[in-house]
């Protein structure tokens, strides 16, 4: 679960010019593979059944000059609802000015769940973003513009960050939603890995 291996780019991009209203120079994305076999059915203990249904393989997180784009992976996704639960729960956390933000993207209640989420684990406004669970293509995506990522981390009480700053400590989380949410797996990025908004 913690051990792992880069598997493509660790390349840093900047962002600044779209933040300021100009045409971004660049593109760019970083990403990394999970162990596989190592979602466990309940609870993450080491050396129990690999439970597939939430194991993650690999997560990406990229910008195509207008939106951070968030994913993780899951082969072996279920169509329906996996059992035991009523759904399934990701939490997509990353780290920026040493203050810690995620994405949850969920099942929760009968319907679909999307919150952003920042210090204390309260809910942050974040215009225009969007999680959903993507069976079809066996992921999770969360999309965020860089503009409103920038309107949150210029919120003073949220986080003393500026446009350019660097993403830190990305991790995602697989959950199974029964009464509370279960974790099956843990996909953290290698150290080190980082990237700029």
């Amino acid at each position: 679960m913690r051990n792992r291996s880069v598997r493509a780019l660790l390349v840093a991009f900047t962002a600044i010019g779209l933040l300021l209203g100009s045409t971004p120079a660049n593109a760019a994305s970083v990403s990394w593979e999970d162990e596989e076999g190592d979602a466990t059915y309940f609870f993450v203990v080491p050396g129990t059944p690999n439970e597939k249904a939430f194991d993650i393989t690999t997560v990406t997180l990229a910008s195509d000059g207008t939106n951070f784009t968030y994913e993780a992976v899951v082969p072996e996704m279920t169509e329906g609802h996996p059992s035991p639960a009523y759904g399934y729960f990701f939490r997509l956390y990353f780290t920026v000015a040493g203050t810690e933000f995620y994405f949850r993207v969920g099942e929760w209640q009968g319907g679909e769940h999307f919150e952003f989420r920042g210090p204390g684990d309260t809910a942050v406004e974040c215009k225009d973003c969007t999680g959903v669970i993507d069976r079809e293509g066996k992921r999770v995506v969360a999309t965020a513009p860089l503009s409103s990522l920038t309107e949150v981390l210029k919120a003073g009480e949220y986080a003393d960050a500026a446009p350019g700053e660097e993403v830190t400590a990305p991790e995602v989380i697989s959950q199974r939603y029964i009464t509370a949410t279960l974790t099956a797996d843990i996909a953290a990025a290698p150290e080190g890995t980082a990237f700029t908004l």
